[in-house]
């Protein structure tokens, strides 16, 4: 908590400690002793709200070929293969999300980076402050389903939360089914 004779907030960090980052300092953060838990933010009472402190790292998420379903006999479902599945647009749905990146791969094309940061119409920010999000982020893809890779990327250590990813494409069919 806050000190206010010592201008300090103390955190206790469970989990993993910091590898390497003992004793790493920016004006306001001091890695005191991670192994042990202790996280020092001075010259200011953080205490009242989340703070979000961590190595910075990639996750990476492949989304697998996205396809046309069908059920099957035994109650379950499979694919149909036989036309041409073109995709328009992915909407990722999210929740208290900071930052989020998808990247689009079409096969013979130059990757597209698509890039969501929180931005709530007439909500004011913060220099400093992490603005979490919850929403539908729209993708466009237009590319061939089994041409093309879709990774969503978070480069950070704030929250990334992905709920539910929908697609629209158009489907045409090479013949007909008996």
């Amino acid at each position: 908590g806050w000190d206010p004779h010592t201008s300090v907030t103390a955190y206790s960090v469970f989990g993993e400690d910091f590898p390497g980052m003992i004793g790493f300092q920016t004006t306001t953060v001091t890695v005191v002793n991670a192994a042990a838990g202790t996280v020092r933010i001075a010259s200011k009472d953080y205490s009242a709200g989340p703070v979000y402190f961590g190595v910075r790292y990639e996750t990476r998420y492949r989304l697998s070929t996205i396809s046309l379903r069908e059920k099957d006999s035994n109650g379950g479902s499979k694919a149909i293969t036989d036309g041409r599945l073109q995709l328009r647009n992915i909407f990722i749905n999210f929740g208290n999300t900071a930052y989020l990146g998808v990247e689009v791969t079409s096969v013979g094309r130059s990757t597209y980076t698509y890039t969501y940061l929180p931005n709530t119409l007439g909500q004011s920010l913060t220099v400093g402050q992490v603005q979490l999000a919850s929403g539908r982020f729209r993708v466009p893809i237009q590319a061939k389903n089994d041409q093309v890779t879709i990774d969503i990327v978070s480069e950070s250590h704030f929250p990334c939360a992905i709920l539910s990813i929908d697609w629209e494409g158009e489907y045409t069919a090479r013949s007909q089914r008996t």
